[in-house]
């Protein structure tokens, strides 16, 4: 089965908060290979491209993708020269709901099933994109929607510059506490995983737990990281991994992580900071692990 969504002339709708090298539009047209907004889906196998969209848009509901591949593009960019952002395309993207990944190939097609991507079996889109939403209700109250997210196995596979990144709103597990051999694999330009900053007003901060996988860099020039933490508001436990800066550091820690209190003593200890690591493995180009924050 095979499934390619059409381009159409493209309008746009506003994004905001982020990074400041961010693609702020979503588009208002074109098409996603497959955008589910609520139910129960499971996805057997099967490739599923946009020519200006995300491979899968999930938004609501309870999905499971057990394989297939799933490719997103930007018409007007290539490969070598991506959007970032919220408004960008990705092989996943989610705004809300439930997903479950087992296997699959995001952003790449090993046409020849040799375990070697060439530059023509990558799309023009990145890895996966995950937030939840934020909103206001009719008595002007904050209403807060997490997207959930466990990736106990496949392959993302970029040129862009960030194969994973979680934003606001979510709930991320990658590997499995149980099962050493669920190892998830996240490849990118820049940085493998990214927990990316300036959430906006009244959203909080994700969550992401790894049990296992791999997260990598590719590319020279430096600032090339595996894991990119750049959010306070969020939370990072980090169990077990391999995590490579191919020309920067493994774990590279860009703001300085927020702390649980105790509301009554008022006091800290090691379970309170935001970031933990209790295993893994940290290999840098420059440095293992980094922070130039405190």
């Amino acid at each position: 089965w095979q499934y390619e969504a059409s381009y159409s002339t493209v309008d746009y709708i506003s994004v905001n908060g982020g990074g400041s090298n961010w693609y702020f539009y979503v588009p208002r047209t074109g098409g996603h290979a497959v955008q589910i907004v609520g139910g129960t889906v499971n996805i057997y196998n099967g490739t599923y491209s946009a020519a200006q969209g995300n491979g899968i848009l999930v938004e609501g509901g309870d999905v499971t993708i057990e394989d297939g591949t799933f490719l997103g593009n930007d018409a007007e960019v290539t490969a070598d020269n991506p959007l970032p952002g919220a408004g960008a395309s990705y092989g996943f993207k989610m705004y809300g709901g439930n997903l479950t990944i087992l296997d699959g190939n995001f952003g790449f097609i090993d046409s020849n099933n040799n375990g070697t991507i060439e530059d023509d079996e990558q799309s023009t889109g990145g890895g996966a994109f995950v937030m939840g939403v934020t909103s206001t209700n009719d008595k002007n109250q904050v209403v807060n929607t997490t997207a959930t997210v466990t990736m106990t196995g496949g392959k993302i596979n970029v040129r862009g510059s960030t194969g994973f990144a979680v934003w606001y709103n979510a709930n991320v597990t990658f590997g499995d506490r149980n099962d050493s051999t669920k190892n998830p694999t996240i490849t990118a330009a820049d940085t493998g995983m990214t927990l990316e900053t300036n959430i906006p007003q009244g959203a909080n901060g994700s969550i992401v737990n790894i049990y296992n996988g791999k997260f990598s860099s590719t590319k020279t020039g430096g600032n090339k990281n595996g894991i990119w933490y750049g959010e306070p508001d969020s939370k990072l436990n980090i169990y077990g991994g391999i995590f490579t800066g191919s020309d920067g550091s493994a774990l590279s820690i860009g703001a300085t992580p927020g702390r649980y209190t105790d509301a009554v003593q008022g006091h800290h200890n090691v379970n309170d900071y935001y970031i933990i690591v209790w295993g893994g493995t940290f290999n840098g180009g420059i440095s293992g692990n980094y922070t130039n924050k405190r």
